[in-house]
């Protein structure tokens, strides 16, 4: 009897660590196939994130990447005047993503050509010091992940990539040279930020069918202007505001003639003046004949092409010249058209936009 109740405590006890072992290996069971769900997952999602949407030349675009590159449009200077010329979310999605996808290519066929061409950068510009912000102390890559949507390794090849860009194209624009044909080009290209004059104005309307009254305000004009030009510089306000009185007439019924007359006011009727090489002519006067009206105008302020010739200004704008020229003409080359794939249909962007637009 004794004997019984000892072998049913043993058998009790072999149950009871059998069934420990069973629960503890069901645990581990569950454990092992939650574990191998939740890293299924994340390879499933790094696949998608690696999937190539568009190729330009050699370089395949991820999905990711490409996204990286909306959310940069979106941020842009020009996103709200995208968005106001569309209608919907998915139109504006669309234009985004169009946007997108130039940006992309343009990344893509500048860092090709700056690869090929054997520019290197230098430890300093490879430092990781002006490429990272995350805060002190945290994880990089997960910072990344968070805010720029790419692991450590893909931020610091875009960033390094930029970089490579900048240095080629700037080393291209730096070897350029700027003659005078090519700043008076550049010149013409910005009269409209460039070119000033301003001035006292003194109108004559000439009128076809009295040709008699026309020659005699012709040579009005004439006396006027020599006698201007003729005076010491300190006279030259009081003479001219003695004809001015005299001979100020209006432009039209109710109207006066302008006295201060814009550079786009002769830039479309008297180019001329802008072309103008006399260098100094404040307080000179310069006589305009149009057939219609003749113009009296001296000068108080003349920014011509010849203002600028010398000017910081109009060197820098030559710059942007050069390397939109640069630029341009990398992305006409036929192999950087760009190749767009089926994924990129896929990519939804619409989380990242903050509109109304239904």
């Amino acid at each position: 009897m004794a004997a019984d109740s000892g072998s049913a405590r043993k058998k009790s006890k072999t149950v009871f660590i059998t069934g420990i072992v069973t629960v503890v290996a069901v645990a581990f069971l569950a454990a092992g196939i939650g574990a191998g769900a939740v890293n299924s997952v994340r390879r499933r999602e790094e696949a998608k994130r690696q999937e190539p949407v568009m190729k330009v030349g050699d370089m395949t675009v991820s999905r990711a990447l490409f996204e990286l590159f909306c959310i940069n449009v979106i941020e842009g200077d020009g996103f709200e005047e995208l968005k106001n010329q569309t209608a919907s979310i998915s139109t504006l999605a669309a234009a985004v993503k169009a946007r997108a996808a130039d940006d992309a290519r343009k990344y893509a066929a500048i860092r090709s050509e700056a690869e090929k061409s054997g520019v290197k950068l230098s430890p300093m510009e490879i430092s990781t010091d002006d490429l990272y912000y995350a805060p002190s102390g945290s994880n990089v890559t997960e910072y990344t992940y968070k805010y720029f949507g790419l692991s450590e390794e893909e931020y610091r090849d875009l960033c390094l990539g930029w970089k490579l860009c900048e240095k080629y194209i700037n080393g291209a624009v730096e070897d350029s040279e700027y003659d005078d044909s090519f700043l008076r080009f550049v010149f013409e290209k910005n009269l409209d930020s460039l070119a000033y004059i301003e001035g006292d104005g003194i109108r004559f309307a000439l009128l076809a069918s009295d040709e008699g009254a026309s020659e005699l305000k012709r040579a009005s004009a004439g006396k006027i202007c020599d006698a201007v030009n003729a005076a010491a510089d300190d006279e030259k306000d009081a003479v001219f505001a003695g004809f001015y009185a005299d001979y100020n007439e209006p432009r039209s019924e109710g109207d006066t003639v302008n006295t201060v007359l814009s550079a786009d006011y002769f830039a479309e009727n008297y180019p001329s003046l802008l072309y103008a090489s006399e260098g100094d002519v404040a307080g000179r006067c310069f006589i305009f004949d149009s057939g219609n009206e003749i113009i009296v105008l001296r000068v108080k302020k003349l920014r011509t092409y010849e203002y600028y010739r010398n000017s910081d200004e109009l060197k820098n704008l030559a710059k942007q010249e050069v390397r939109r020229n640069v630029i341009s003409g990398i992305l006409e080359n036929e192999k950087y058209i760009g190749e767009t794939y089926p994924a990129l249909d896929s990519v939804d962007i619409t989380k990242y936009l903050r509109t109304d637009k239904s």
